[in-house]
């Protein structure tokens, strides 16, 4: 049981359980980048930016049936179409904490775990340094091809092994790249683990 998630609303948009899992975990990968996306777009003012970005927020959460969440974005969506600074400013932090919780309240939901229980549990094997490097610059090329399926596979081999010493934040932050289907971000992400590496 999830505060303000509705099951029997996110069967609506997936139909088969393993889905709805899967698209829960994809969401809360992208919470913290979603936020910083808005964040941005709030600071600079940019209201067509804000708009594009929270409709996005807006259908992520009505997918997987966090309700309450979906309406807050839409009242937001609704505002900067309008140019209407005064609701956005109002608003804006109220949906930020509430969109953050998330992190927390999906934690131990479709197998997600947190920060804490995921490093203790680590027993993954490190895989050799040529092998992973040699990962990298393949999700790198289908990152570049835009070929989300076979991103979606390398990214889950590199999983499959213990980050090399130092990388293991910038590895989870290469996932939430991937999923977000931002390649030139992965690029760069991947550029600094190998750097790390080569140290």
């Amino acid at each position: 049981m999830v505060d303000g998630l509705d099951w029997s609303y996110a069967a609506l948009h997936l139909p088969e359980a393993s889905i709805i899992e899967e698209t829960v975990r994809d969401f809360h990968k992208l919470i913290g980048r979603q936020a910083d996306k808005l964040r941005a777009a709030y600071d600079s003012r940019d209201w067509e930016a804000y708009r594009i970005q929270v409709h996005g927020m807006k259908s992520s959460a009505a997918t997987i049936g966090i309700v309450p969440l979906a309406g807050m974005a839409r009242v937001l969506e609704q505002a900067a179409a309008a140019g209407d600074a005064g609701t956005i400013t109002a608003m804006h932090e109220i949906f930020m904490v509430q969109w953050m919780s998330y992190k927390d309240r999906l934690t131990g939901v479709c197998g997600i775990t947190s920060d804490a229980e995921a490093a203790a549990e680590d027993e993954r094997q490190e895989a050799d340094p040529s092998v992973y490097r040699a990962m990298l610059e393949l999700l790198r090329t289908h990152m570049d091809e835009l070929d989300v399926d076979a991103a979606d596979g390398v990214m889950s081999q590199i999983r499959g092994y213990r980050a090399p010493e130092g990388t293991g934040e910038l590895v989870e932050e290469l996932g939430v790249m991937v999923a977000d289907l931002d390649s030139d971000g992965a690029a760069g992400l991947i550029d600094r683990i190998i750097e790390r590496m080569d140290k």
